[in-house]
C-alpha cells in the first residue's frame, strides 16, 4: 500500500514539474488580421488623425498593408508605395519629425509631407486596396455586357 502512495505522489510531482498538469496560459496571442476585417471599416473614421492618434492610424496601416502586399494590390502614389509611407512615417514618429521626405523609387525627393497626412494616406491606401479588391471580386458581373443592364 505504501508503494502505491509513493508511485502516485511521484507521478503527480513528475506531471507538475514537466508542465503536464499546469494551467493554461492566460496570455492570448493577438489575432492575425484578415482581409475581411477591412471590408466593413469606415476608412474616413479609422484613418482620421484628428480623432485618432497618428500612431493608432499608422498601426491600422501596418495591420492591413501586408495583406495587400501579399495579394499584389498595394497602392502607390507618385512612385512611393504604401510600405514606404508606413516606414517613413514610423521613422518620423520615432525621431519626432513633423514632416517626412517623399521617395521616388527609393530615392529621396525634394518634396515633403506632414507626418499626420502621411499616416492618413498610408492607412487609406492599405484599407482601400483590400476593399476595392473585394468589391472587384463580388460585383464584377454587374458590368458584363448582356446581363440585362442598360448602358
Amino acid at each position: 500500500m505504501k508503494n502505491i502512495y509513493t508511485i502516485t505522489v511521484l507521478t503527480g510531482l513528475a506531471f507538475l514539474f514537466t508542465g503536464c498538469g499546469a494551467a493554461l496560459s492566460t496570455q492570448v496571442a493577438p489575432a492575425e488580421a484578415k482581409a475581411s476585417d477591412a471590408y466593413t471599416l469606415d476608412v474616413a473614421k479609422v484613418c482620421n488623425t484628428k480623432d485618432n492618434t497618428v500612431q493608432a492610424v499608422l498601426d491600422q496601416a501596418k495591420k492591413f498593408n501586408p495583406i495587400a502586399v501579399k495579394k499584389n494590390i498595394e497602392f502607390m502614389r507618385f512612385g512611393m508605395p504604401a510600405t514606404d509611407y508606413i516606414a517613413q512615417t514610423q521613422k518620423a514618429i520615432d525621431t519626432g519629425a513633423k514632416e517626412i521626405v517623399l521617395l521616388e523609387k527609393g530615392a529621396p525627393t525634394k518634396n515633403t509631407m506632414a507626418t499626420d497626412a502621411a499616416a492618413e494616406r498610408a492607412c487609406k491606401f492599405a484599407i482601400t486596396a483590400l476593399i476595392q479588391d473585394h468589391e472587384a471580386e463580388t460585383e464584377w458581373k454587374l458590368a458584363v455586357p448582356g446581363d440585362g443592364y442598360k448602358y
